[in-house]
């Protein structure tokens, strides 16, 4: 036996360090973060209708820094990568609260779709969309043209 756990055993007891290791071995990952990890590995992201559904939106809004030129990264790219440009971060936070209020995503889904987050990331941002939309004026308008777009689309269905 290793000397170590011969000195743990003979200072707090065998049955203490028996329900430790016990608790310690029992444990396993939750669902979620097993299917993050898988995903991660592969970079395949899975398919989502709702996403699909405004990518053309989201092809068309030019993502601009804080100087106004064009960033490098567009689209569901710019969406999906590690940046924390402030417009890429604000349309982030308009699709994952357009997910979740108008399409009844989990969050772990929507982190998954927005560049395998995780959810309390996606949770993070839902609360700081609705802390920020009515003094954010960027925000306030990366929302409306989400919500314009959205209007029109809607619009041209019903005539047709």
């Amino acid at each position: 036996m290793n000397p170590e756990l011969t000195t743990l055993i003979n200072q707090i007891g065998e049955d203490r360090v028996l329900r430790v290791l016990k608790r310690h071995t029992r444990r396993k990952p939750d669902n979620a973060r097993i299917k993050l990890d898988e995903l991660r590995k592969t970079g395949i992201y899975p398919d989502c209708p709702e996403l699909a559904e405004i990518l053309p939106w989201l092809e068309d809004m030019q993502m601009v820094d804080r100087f106004g030129k064009p960033l490098r990264l567009q689209g569901l790219e710019a969406i999906r990568s590690k940046s924390r440009k402030q417009d890429i971060v604000n349309v982030r936070a308009v699709l994952a609260n357009y997910l979740y209020c108008e399409c009844r995503m989990k969050s772990v889904d929507i982190g998954i779709q927005l560049g395998l987050r995780d959810h309390s990331t996606i949770s993070h941002n839902l609360g700081m969309f609705r802390d920020t939309i009515g003094t954010d004026k960027r925000l306030k308008f990366i929302n409306n043209s989400l919500n314009e777009w959205l209007d029109s689309k809607n619009n041209l269905s019903d005539s047709q």
